[in-house]
């Protein structure tokens, strides 16, 4: 599917009450196409992001030639969606994945919060874990062969990828992601359109789509009822929203909270998820292993 049709398939798939959209906002997404030229444009590598990745890439993965793993933008002139194509640092040799098995994640309050404590991240340094659970999980996932996501709302970045609050998004993902030590995409909606989760399934579609410049050129279509959306806001007395629920129900994925989804692994799991990296793996210059602690030392309260 061209990538200019991903919005409007996206419109018609969506499975939201009417409740949900306003006449003014259907109306909106009715005029997307119009501005989505599906363009590419590669912001090169934050320097954090730059580090050497602690494991290397394994299960589900085939070599894209010459290509690397970047940040894309989607939409013109405004930014619609920041994509992260699949690999575990910015700059790594693009991966595409054999795997038609998803999983899909949230990023704030589901793989991170903020250090700080704030509501809002100051800074690409200012995220922790969830808990310690999401790092084994992530790893087992990768070695049993899902294809890892993130598919993030984040319309407090500003239209184009080289302002601030850009910047911050795709350095919190970068770090956490060569720090998790597994290839990951991500795909940051920027506007209230169809690609935000709680208005249509743009990003899932984006992801999905075999065909124009969507992420699984070259690889494979994700089935369905092999895959799975994990995120917290699911409509519970504390949750801000429903959207990330609604968003799993509109692409008709199975749904988990981060609460009872990053548990402790069954023993035998746990330890090969702990196990030593492989001989081929890629180790850490010295100064590269200096870095990371100063990046420690400037990520304590």
């Amino acid at each position: 599917m061209p990538a200019k049709g991903l919005c409007f398939h996206s419109m018609r798939t969506a499975r939201f009450g009417a409740q949900r959209m306003t006449d003014s906002k259907r109306k909106a997404q009715a005029t997307l196409g119009a501005f989505f030229s599906g363009n590419a444009t590669n912001t090169g590598a934050d320097a954090a992001s730059n580090k050497a990745p602690r494991t290397t890439a394994g299960a589900s993965s085939s070599s894209s030639g010459g290509k690397r793993s970047e940040w894309l933008k989607r939409g013109e002139p405004a930014v619609s969606v920041m994509v992260r194509t699949r690999g575990i640092r910015v700059g790594d040799p693009l991966e595409l994945s054999s795997s038609t098995r998803v999983a899909a994640f949230d990023f704030d309050s589901t793989l991170v919060e903020t250090l700080s404590g704030s509501r809002f991240p100051k800074n690409p340094g200012d995220w922790k874990v969830f808990n310690q659970h999401v790092k084994p999980k992530l790893q087992q996932l990768h070695a049993d062969g899902y294809r890892l996501v993130i598919i993030s709302n984040q319309a407090g970045v500003d239209k184009t990828m080289d302002k601030p609050k850009a910047v911050t998004v795709r350095g919190r993902i970068d770090n956490f992601v060569r720090h998790m030590g597994v290839p990951m995409e991500a795909l940051c909606a920027t506007q209230k359109d169809c690609y935000r989760k709680g208005m249509g399934t743009g990003m899932w579609d984006l992801m999905a789509s075999t065909t124009g410049q969507g992420l699984s050129v070259g690889g494979v279509a994700p089935l369905k009822e092999e895959s799975f959306f994990v995120g917290d806001a699911a409509g519970r007395p504390k949750d801000f929203a429903d959207t990330d629920k609604l968003f799993a129900e509109a692409v008709e994925l199975d749904f988990h909270v981060p609460e009872d989804f990053f548990v402790a692994l069954p023993a035998a799991a746990a330890a090969a998820a702990a196990a030593p990296a492989p001989s081929s793996a890629v180790s850490p210059t010295p100064s590269e292993e200096a870095s990371d602690r100063d990046e420690e030392r400037d990520n304590t309260p």
